[in-house]
C-alpha cells in the first residue's frame, strides 16, 4: 500500500504528541499514587475515637443525614481538619487534642456526612479523571477547582439548612478551621486556599442544596465551554470631586492616594470578629501579625479584588487602631 509525503511527515509528530501525553499521565498517575499511599499512612497512624459522647453524636446525625452506615470515627494528630475517607469503608477523622463545642461537632458531622449522602467519594472519581487525561488543557484544572468549590458549597449548605445551626455560627467555624492546603487527600471541612474560604462564606447568603449529579453536570458544562466563575461584585459610588482649592494650594490626586503593593483579595464578610479578620490578612500576606489584647469588636466588610494592604488599612482607620512595623512583625493595637 502506497503512502502520501504528507502522512509519512505528519506520523513522527503524532507519535511524539502521544509520548508527551502518555509521559504526562505517568506523572499525574505517579502523584495519585503516592497522595494514596499517605492517605493509607495517615489511616494507619490514626486511633480510635472511643468516647461515648462523640460517638453518640455521630449516631444521631446519621439518623437526622438518613444514613444507615454510621462512618468510624477516629483521631489524628496528622490533620489539621475533620475529613471523611474511603470509598467502600468511609471512615471519618478528627484532629487529636482539639476542642470543639457541641454544637460545632455537629456542625462538622453534618458537613462530612453530607459528602458521604451525596455520594461525593465515588462522584470524585470523574473530576479526578478529568484531571489525569487533560493534564495539559487549563480549563480542566479551572472546572476540577469549580467543582470542588460547588461540592463544598452544597454540603456547607445542607448544614445551615437545619434549623440549629446558624450561618453565624457555621462562618465562626470556617474561620476556625482556616485553610487546608493538603486537604487533597480526603473531603475537609477547611478550605484548601484563602480564596475558597472566602468565596464559601460568601456562599453562606444565599445557600442552596447541589446534588451530586448537578455539580458533575456542572463540572462538565465548565470543562466544555469554560465559562468564567460568577464573582460577587459590590456597588460602588465614586465621591465626587471638591473644587474649592486653589490653584496654588492644589495638589496631585497621586500624591494623596496611597500605593498598595499587596496581593489582591476579595473580602464579603458580615459582623466578622476583628480579630478573626486580621488573621487572615496574616494568612494572605504571609506576614507575621501580632494582634494586642486590647483589640476588640467585630466589622463588616465587602470589598471585591483589593490588595491585602489596602484592606488592613481599611480595617485600622476603621476600628481606630495603629500598626507599628518592626523588621518583619506587624504589630496592632488600639491608637493612642
Amino acid at each position: 500500500m502506497l503512502r502520501s509525503a504528507g502522512a509519512i511527515d505528519v506520523l513522527p509528530w503524532l507519535r511524539g504528541l502521544f509520548l508527551l501525553w502518555m509521559s504526562g499521565l505517568a506523572v499525574t498517575t505517579w502523584l495519585t499514587v503516592r497522595n494514596w499511599r499517605r492517605v493509607r499512612d495517615l489511616l494507619g497512624n490514626s486511633a480510635p475515637c472511643i468516647d461515648a459522647q462523640l460517638l453518640q453524636s455521630l449516631m444521631r446525625t446519621c439518623e437526622a443525614q438518613g444514613l444507615r452506615r454510621v462512618p468510624h470515627l477516629r483521631c489524628s494528630q496528622d490533620i489539621d481538619s475533620p475529613l471523611v475517607l474511603g470509598h467502600c469503608n468511609p471512615m471519618l477523622l478528627l484532629p487529636a487534642g482539639t476542642g470543639f463545642e457541641s454544637e460545632e461537632l455537629g456542625m462538622i458531622f453534618a458537613h462530612e456526612l453530607a459528602h458521604l449522602r451525596r455520594g461525593d467519594l465515588w462522584w470524585g472519581w470523574v473530576p479526578a479523571l478529568v484531571r489525569h487525561l487533560f493534564f495539559f488543557h487549563p480549563f480542566a484544572h479551572f472546572a476540577v477547582r469549580e467543582y470542588g468549590i460547588a461540592r463544598e458549597a452544597a454540603c456547607d449548605a445542607a448544614v445551615v439548612e437545619l434549623d440549629r445551626h446558624s450561618r453565624h455560627d457555621y462562618g465562626r467555624l470556617l474561620l476556625r478551621l482556616g485553610t487546608c492546603p493538603r486537604s487533597d487527600s480526603g473531603f475537609a471541612v477547611g478550605s484548601r486556599t484563602f480564596h475558597a474560604l472566602s468565596r464559601r462564606l460568601a456562599m453562606l447568603d444565599n445557600t442552596r442544596f447541589l446534588p451530586g449529579g448537578r455539580s458533575i453536570a456542572l463540572l462538565t458544562i465548565v470543562a466544555a465551554v469554560g465559562v468564567m466563575p460568577l464573582r460577587l461584585v459590590a456597588a460602588t459610588t465614586e465621591p465626587s470631586a471638591s473644587a474649592t482649592s486653589s490653584a496654588a494650594d492644589a495638589v496631585p490626586i497621586a500624591a494623596l492616594t496611597p500605593r498598595y503593593t499587596g496581593e489582591h483579595i476579595t473580602v464579603n464578610f458580615q459582623d466578622l470578629d476583628v480579630r478573626a479578620l486580621l488573621r487572615l490578612i496574616a494568612e494572605v500576606s504571609h506576614r507575621n501579625i501580632v494582634v494586642a489584647d486590647s483589640v476588640k469588636g467585630s466589622i463588616t466588610l465587602r470589598l471585591n479584588d483589593v490588595p491585602w494592604d489596602q484592606v488592613l488599612d481599611i480595617v485600622l482607620k476603621t476600628k481606630g487602631l495603629a500598626e507599628h512595623v518592626q523588621d518583619d512583625v506587624i504589630y496592632i493595637a488600639v491608637a493612642q
